[in-house]
């Protein structure tokens, strides 16, 4: 019987332990009483070694006066210090650091009490040891007390863990103090699935070491050991404290070995003591294709558009709503929305207004084809900088309708850049695209010709005698990763329906950037610009298409051309293989900023590029699509198309 009551108990009681933890906690009442409860036993303890040690008689008035007010005194500092909010599970160094400071408080006060009593009416005093005894024996009370129901509750809740079959091995890469901090928030966790088993770190620096009780491993030999030993079969990144080429590395040792590859949400969203840990996810493409996170790091960015009125056109795009989001943090005056698309404003208006409660914003249903609508937006709001975004991007659909892609990239273009110099606007950013380089197709000749007009017109600015001419910059970037059209939610949706995922060409390769790194690139080139400038960012090394979609299915758990196929149906109209950012006749120059060029293009004549232009806006209002692309070849010569 005896033998059978002990192994039930052993099985049960953990999880009795851990159920009573989780469903209850001590009330903050019980916590004061016990450890006022402790400092009486202390001191009691204490008065009671000084005496026998004395041999003198214990008085029991002088003892009895002085528990009293140790009960007093104690409650009185447990409570002012607030030793009692602490969950007691979790009671770690800063607690016990508290409890030492009140118990020293305790102490202190009661030897000057006692001191006055030894003046005021002669009563004796404990010596001086005494006190300290007490001080020790509280302290020791009160550590061991709660240290054996934190080690209780952990044990319970390790062996709960060990019987759940969901308890996946975890490592954790790179000891930076947010992934100490995580580590810790896991563990102390029951929400999740994983278990973490130590971090990995590529040095050798401190190579079998223990951080927190959690080992550290390095060199992925150690981690293929661990997982051919079982102890691995998740591995978590923080994708914004590595660089691409380490994240490429990762997710490839990660694919080869079949780890789940994971990351955790930012830093900002974790709380510090919390029974539910950060939520998990696997990880996706663009935050391996993405780089470290860029940072407006230019003070002069943030001086320049504060208390300034701020025009974005195109403003529910994927880049300008990001540019939006990023110009609201610069403490602008106001900020004008305009775009001809109303849901995706409607929402984007809603994000604001959450986001941004106070930010005086202005949308603003308009298209910057329609000259007296811009004007009247101009006149209203007297924008002091302007973020032209506004344009038509889609290269097969530009390809059929080269009047409309005339209309909206170029004559949208010149209404916004003419109205910026009539209405005195300090600085004119128009984002541009890669595809404008040797272009192609209708929609990068489109953007060239944007190009020209902005650069030609800039120069002219800046070499008139004019003083406070309006400042034209262009930027120029390859594709963004997560706007709409993008490569990536395209081959997302064919993996989940089952493939076979399509590619145009085995060797097309795109240069990829994140949108937030994007727009934050072009805050800072509008802002170091001087006027005519076309500024090219570092957009890192080409990735092929067919080698990212074979990586996406990988990382669905899925092997390509097995459980999902890949399929190549040719280069669609107007498409290149390589995209280019500058072509072989327009060297770069650097700037300030490390991913910001100048490239030296051509300089064109602003009166000869206006008439010129103005014929192919009146072409396209035709529609006559045959003369619009051959003027589109006499103002771009690079541009061959058999029209």
């Amino acid at each position: 019987m005896k033998k059978f009551l002990i192994t039930r108990l052993n099985r049960h009681l953990p999880d009795y332990i851990l159920y009573l933890s989780q469903k209850a906690y001590l009330p903050s009442w019980v916590i004061l009483s016990v450890d006022v409860l402790f400092a009486n036993l202390a001191f009691m303890w204490a008065y009671q070694i000084c005496y026998s040690s004395l041999d003198m008689p214990l008085p029991i008035s002088d003892f009895l006066l002085k528990l009293g007010l140790n009960t007093i005194i104690s409650f009185l500092f447990f409570y002012l210090l607030r030793t009692y909010r602490s969950m007691v599970r979790y009671f770690g160094i800063r607690d016990l650091l508290r409890a030492f400071v009140t118990i020293l408080y305790i102490n202190i006060t009661m030897f000057m009490v006692s001191k006055l009593c030894l003046i005021l009416w002669s009563m004796r005093i404990m010596p001086i040891y005494g006190f300290l005894l007490s001080a020790v024996f509280c302290f020791s009370l009160i550590f061991l007390g709660k240290m054996t129901i934190k080690l209780l509750y952990d044990y319970a809740k390790r062996y709960t863990e060990s019987k759940v079959e969901k308890n996946i091995p975890l490592l954790i890469y790179g000891v930076s103090p947010n992934n100490i901090r995580l580590a810790a928030l896991l563990e102390n966790s029951q929400n999740h699935a994983y278990k973490v088993r130590g971090f990995l770190l590529l040095g050798r620096s401190i190579a079998d070491k223990m951080v927190n009780g959690i080992p550290v491993y390095c060199r992925w030999k150690g981690l293929q050991k661990l997982v051919d030993s079982g102890e691995c079969k998740s591995l978590l990144i923080n994708p914004e404290e590595i660089d691409r080429a380490m994240k490429t590395k990762i997710a490839d040792y990660c694919i080869k070995w079949k780890i789940e590859l994971l990351t955790a949400p930012a830093v900002s969203n974790w709380k510090a003591i919390s029974s539910t840990a950060p939520k998990l996810k696997k990880i996706r493409i663009e935050e391996l294709l993405g780089r470290t996170t860029i940072n407006i790091e230019n003070s002069t960015v943030e001086a320049s558009h504060s208390g300034k009125c701020v025009l974005i056109s195109g403003a529910a795009g994927s880049i300008g709503s990001e540019i939006v989001r990023q110009v609201c943090t610069l403490n602008p005056s106001s900020i004008v929305l305009c775009d001809i698309a109303e849901t995706p404003m409607h929402y984007l208006q809603l994000e604001l207004e959450a986001s941004y409660p106070e930010m005086n914003i202005n949308l603003e249903i308009a298209d910057v084809r329609n000259r007296r609508r811009m004007e009247h937006i101009f006149e209203t709001y007297a924008p002091e900088y302007v973020y032209h975004a506004a344009a038509y991007k889609h290269v097969p659909l530009m390809e059929k309708y080269p009047s409309e892609a005339v209309i909206t990239n170029v004559l949208g273009t010149k209404i916004m850049a003419d109205l910026s110099v009539l209405y005195r606007v300090k600085a004119f950013v128009m984002v541009s695209t890669d595809k404008a380089v040797n272009p192609t197709n209708v929609m990068g000749t489109t953007k060239r010709v944007a190009e020209i007009y902005v650069q030609s017109l800039g120069l002219k600015l800046k070499h008139s005698s004019t003083n406070g001419h309006c400042r034209f910059i262009t930027t120029r970037f390859g594709n963004v990763l997560g706007s709409s059209g993008s490569v990536i939610p395209y081959f997302e949706e064919q993996i989940k329906q089952g493939g076979p995922i399509t590619v145009t060409h085995p060797e097309i390769t795109r240069f990829f950037m994140t949108i937030p790194e994007a727009c934050s690139l072009v805050l800072e080139a509008g802002n170091m610009g001087e006027g005519g400038e076309i500024f090219v960012f570092d957009m890192g090394e080409p990735v092929k298409i067919k080698d990212l979609a074979e990586k996406m299915i990988r990382l669905s758990g899925l092997e390509p051309y097995k459980d999902i196929d890949i399929t190549f149906v040719g280069l669609r109209p107007g498409e290149k293989l390589y995209e280019e950012l500058l072509s072989e006749a327009e060297p770069l120059l650097p700037t300030q900023h490390r991913k910001i060029m100048i490239g030296k293009v051509r300089e064109y004549n602003h009166d000869e590029v206006k008439a010129n232009i103005e014929t192919l806006i009146h072409s396209a209002f035709s529609f006559d699509n045959k003369t619009v692309i051959t003027q589109l070849q006499a103002l771009v010569p690079e541009y061959h198309c058999d029209f």
